[in-house]
């Protein structure tokens, strides 16, 4: 399902999208990795025209879905609309990512992720992860804000009989610049190193939330999934002004700016 617009002349706005099921089909026991990259589709998505761009995508805003499960898919949700809201929804048995968002002024509550794993495209699998999202020329990376990450469950394996199962990483930003995020009450059971994670984060707020480790598989490094907010990373200013408080992790980590 895509939500998208026409340019300026022909905006979209207002649509509310309530109890859908969405899935490539309903049954894909005995997939192979390779029918997963060939035949796999985006469960929702909102995008916008070719060559729009700033900021998430500027033309398709005010987006509400509710209620909805979304299964059997490559890559689960992209979130580009400015001023949306996803809430009360189920994603499960996805390939790629379970919710990409690249926008401002989003509300994201109440989901609850479950059961990724690997068809070999090479994706780093996220739970929730922000992108960049189009770029207008000369713009090196988008700036985002107002976003509310709260109550949501994520939990790598259910299915004791998934294929393909592998890591997940939460709830997570590491590119672009993010300000007045909130993370608040949400629970991470996954194999991963970063529980969850911001990197060129401003004003954030990242509190009461319950990340730890399935041990269903090893990890990667033997890590265990934490709470951090990070420096930069390949795009965007460092870090400053953040709040991590009254978590349960295996571990806290947050940057703080040398003294001058």
């Amino acid at each position: 399902m895509t939500v998208t617009d026409q340019g300026a002349a022909l905006p979209t706005s207002e649509i509310i999208l309530q109890n859908m099921e969405i899935s490539t089909t309903d049954n894909i026991e005995g997939w192979t990795k390779e029918q997963w990259v060939a035949q796999g589709r985006i469960g929702y998505r909102e995008v916008g025209s070719p060559g729009d761009g700033k900021n998430g995508v500027p033309y398709t805003t005010c987006v509400s879905m509710t209620g909805s499960h979304i299964r059997n898919v490559r890559a689960a949700v992209d979130l580009m609309g400015n001023n949306s809201i996803f809430s009360h929804n189920e994603a499960d048995h996805f390939g790629d990512d379970g919710i990409d968002y690249g926008a401002s002024n989003l509300s994201i509550t109440h989901n609850y992720i479950h059961d990724n794993f690997d068809i070999g495209d090479g994706n780093h699998e996220d739970a929730m992860q922000g992108q960049n999202g189009p770029l207008l020329r000369s713009i090196p990376y988008n700036h985002f804000s107002n976003i509310l990450i709260d109550s949501n469950r994520v939990i790598r394996q259910t299915d004791p009989e998934l294929a393909f199962a592998t890591y997940l990483q939460g709830i997570d930003a590491f590119d672009e610049e993010w300000t007045n995020v909130t993370v608040t009450n949400n629970v991470v059971v996954t194999t991963a190193c970063w529980g969850i994670f911001f990197s060129s984060s401003h004003n954030g707020k990242i509190i009461n939330n319950t990340v730890v480790a399935d041990n269903l598989m090893p990890a990667l490094g033997n890590c265990k999934p934490l709470v951090v907010v990070g420096d930069k990373t390949h795009q965007g200013p460092s870090s400053s002004d953040n709040i991590i408080r009254n978590n349960i992790a295996n571990g806290l980590n947050i940057y703080t700016s040398p003294r001058i």
